[in-house]
């Protein structure tokens, strides 16, 4: 009973940062304030209820159209909110009512008190920790994706578009703070660095093993990513390929860079797949579903060894 209802508060959850992503995909690209005015009608510029804003059964209250003006919503504001809130359930039941997090995350060293600072960690909120942090990966592409799908541009400075920051700078944290929420550790450093370890512990010093663990991490899965993004990026013209570049860099920021490798071509080739059946370019759209399911495979993979 608790973990159906953690389940469903999870869905809750998903469905409200759905809604809130919907304002994101819609103002972002028109700078305009992510919070003020409140949500309204585009045409008439009523205000929306707050009854008439309670994700999915707000639109069906209203049947799809404006309370005062009757112009219609588009169907893809519900929509999005329920893939939200399959994407927030499917992760919690997976990752925290199943434990599906893969043991390697916690043994061996690679956990929070060898991090830049000693920060205790349990089981239970490593698992919510991970389920936050893919979500936030999952919902940054989701986000990108639907901005590609209405055809707008993403505003930033430099090379970097604003909607990237966010999660750029989480994931970089994450790395020195919490080096366990990264989902492989990428090995890359293990054999010189032992011999550091142990001076770092015998002078006690503050920064500890994130420095030597969750950053190798997050650096080569970016690049690495990057590398084959750019690789790739010919592919696509304008907007589309800075977009994959950034996306795939994220990827391999989050996730390391042996997902990146296998994600990345399984991505091209449903891209391919799309591009031929729907006649649309859709990339990052494309990416992000791939990515969601190459993870929610996984940890059945892990549970229930089912393939």
């Amino acid at each position: 009973m608790v973990h159906a209802l953690l389940v469903l508060w999870a869905g809750i959850l998903g469905g409200i940062f759905g809604s809130f992503l919907n304002v994101v995909v819609y103002r972002l690209p028109r700078r305009k304030s992510l919070f003020y005015p409140p949500s309204h009608c585009p045409k008439c510029k009523y205000p929306i209820r707050w009854h008439d804003n309670v994700p999915v059964f707000g639109w069906m209250r209203l049947n799809g159209r404006c309370r005062k003006c009757k112009v219609r919503i588009s169907s893809r504001y519900p929509l999005v909110e329920v893939l939200c809130a399959i994407g927030f359930a499917s992760l919690a039941f997976l990752i925290v009512v199943r434990e599906g997090c893969p043991r390697r995350l916690v043994v061996k060293g690679w956990n929070s008190t060898e991090a830049l600072f000693y920060m205790p960690v349990t089981d239970s909120n490593l698992y919510w920790g991970v389920t936050a942090y893919l979500l936030l990966l999952l919902l940054t592409l989701l986000a990108a994706g639907l901005i590609e799908v209405d055809g707008k541009k993403i505003p930033g400075k430099m090379f970097v578009p604003s909607l990237y920051y966010p999660a750029a700078l989480v994931g970089l944290s994450a790395s020195l703070f919490f080096p366990s929420l990264h989902w492989i550790p990428c090995d890359v450093l293990h054999w010189p660095v032992h011999g550091i370890r142990h001076w770092i512990n015998q002078h006690d010093l503050l920064f500890k093993w994130g420095m030597f663990s969750g950053a190798p991490d997050a650096f080569f899965g970016a690049v690495i990513a990057a590398v084959a993004g750019c690789s790739t990026a010919f592919l696509f013209d304008g907007a589309f390929r800075k977009n994959w570049i950034v996306c795939t860099s994220l990827l391999g920021l989050y996730l390391g860079w042996q997902h990146a490798v296998l994600l990345i071509p399984t991505a091209l080739l449903f891209i391919g797949w799309v591009r031929v059946v729907h006649r649309r370019l859709l990339p990052i759209l494309c990416l992000t579903v791939v990515t969601y399911v190459g993870l929610i495979a996984e940890l059945l993979h892990y549970l229930y060894k089912v393939y």
